[in-house]
């Protein structure tokens, strides 16, 4: 069953079951206002709310060894490089945002969370993706042994994803946030492909 029957299913539910109750509490006496209408209204916020929140899929969070680690200083292999993104924003703090490296959804962030992506070192195409909206594709050449950091800002008109330092103050702020782990299907895909 796709989204938009969902959505309209939700919506005549809530908004019968609304209007049944309310009819029933006030006995059916004459107001100002018809439960019918209340009903339609609670039943397309419900059905709004659902929507939302619907592209939101289950992650799993790194316990506070992995995060510890993720976040120390750390040399890495010469064939290896990685990824930070970090999303802390206050606007749509519940909604998920994708990551897309080369194509491929390997996470996916609420705010204030981070997760730390393997990628192999080279060149990558880096976007966000929230309720349908993207950002540019952010174009990165991963260096062997370097964490490059990217930050997603979401703004009550869309999103953006920007390149940042990576900075003994950044990893400090973002040991008290939750750590994403990256989808475990999807990383040797983005890993493999440009080796």
């Amino acid at each position: 069953m796709n989204r938009t029957v969902k959505f309209v299913l939700i919506v005549v539910l809530v908004s019968g079951a609304t209007s049944f109750l309310l009819t029933a509490i006030t006995g059916g006496a004459r107001s100002t206002t018809s439960p019918a209408f209340i009903g339609a209204i609670f039943g397309m916020s419900v059905g709004f709310v659902y929507l939302l929140f619907s592209n939101n899929r289950k992650v799993v969070l790194a316990d506070d060894a992995t995060r510890r680690a993720a976040l120390a200083e750390q040399t890495l292999g010469p064939g290896t490089a990685r990824l930070l993104v970090v999303r802390e924003s206050s606007v749509g703090m519940l909604v998920g945002v994708d990551i897309k490296v080369d194509g491929t959804v390997l996470t996916q962030l609420k705010s204030p969370r981070f997760a730390v992506l393997p990628v192999a070192p080279g060149h990558h195409d880096c976007v966000a993706i929230a309720q349908g909206k993207r950002t540019a594709v952010l174009p990165i050449d991963a260096e062997a042994g370097t964490t490059t950091v990217l930050r997603i800002t979401a703004t009550l008109v869309g999103i953006k994803l920007t390149r940042e330092d990576d900075t003994p103050a950044l990893r400090a702020s973002l040991a008290r946030v939750a750590m994403v782990q990256p989808d475990p299907s999807a990383v040797p895909r983005v890993v493999a492909s440009t080796t």
